[in-house]
């Protein structure tokens, strides 16, 4: 493949449209949250992007079929865009939810919608960041949304905070209650894997103070 190559699926002539762009990132807080809003929407797919771009591996299912990487757009009619992801830090309680935006007025709906201004002077790494800097560029309006994460694990919890922003800022309800199974299930991931972690220092003084304890010995 030599160019990015867009399959089409099924033709659409959107009015006024919404793009949400939800790749994965820190936590894969924006493709959760992506995924996550075309199911409970029943968004149609319309296309497929391929593109000699993305990294050279391809993603194998359970019954051992391959396919290349691809980007998937989903349509959903509902009689500016907006970008999401997640932002790296160290979580206490409950995530929030940062946003920057191409105009102060969409800053402000989306900080009357539940966000916070992102710090000053803070990068937006990557496809979230690129694509409100090029919506900039061409005159649309755009915001991205960062969740705080921890980044090392799929964060539902994060992602959840980002579908009740945007969906204040669009005017549409989601039933979130399916993801709240998916952040019941990953707290008790987390839980067990801090209690491990636990149990492997403990296991590590132990090893030293014997080791240190053969050494007196000898000495």
């Amino acid at each position: 493949m030599k160019e990015t190559t867009i399959l089409e699926k099924e033709k659409v002539e959107p009015r006024k449209a919404v793009l949400i762009e939800g790749l994965p990132g820190q936590g894969l807080v924006g493709k959760i949250a992506a995924e996550y809003l075309a199911r409970q929407l029943k968004a149609k797919k319309i296309a497929d992007l391929y593109s000699p771009h993305f990294a050279y591996y391809v993603m194998v299912n359970k019954k051992g079929d391959v396919r290349l990487l691809r980007s998937e757009f989903y349509y959903w009619k509902n009689d500016q865009g907006e970008t999401i992801g997640g932002y790296r830090k160290e979580v206490k309680g409950e995530p929030q939810v940062l946003a920057s935006a191409t105009s102060q007025e969409l800053l402000a709906k989306a900080t009357e919608a539940g966000a916070k201004n992102s710090p000053a002077g803070s990068p937006i790494v990557g496809t979230a960041g690129l694509l409100v800097g090029l919506a900039k560029f061409r005159g649309l309006d755009a915001a991205c949304l960062l969740a705080e994460t921890p980044g090392y694990l799929p964060d539902p919890k994060a992602a959840k905070k980002v579908l009740q922003v945007i969906s204040r800022m669009l005017g549409f309800e989601v039933d979130l209650s399916e993801l709240e199974k998916e952040i019941y299930r990953s707290e008790q991931i987390a839980e067990r894997m801090k209690r491990i972690e636990e149990q492997r220092r403990v296991l590590e003084r132990e090893r030293k103070r014997i080791e240190e304890e053969k050494i007196s010995y000898i000495s």
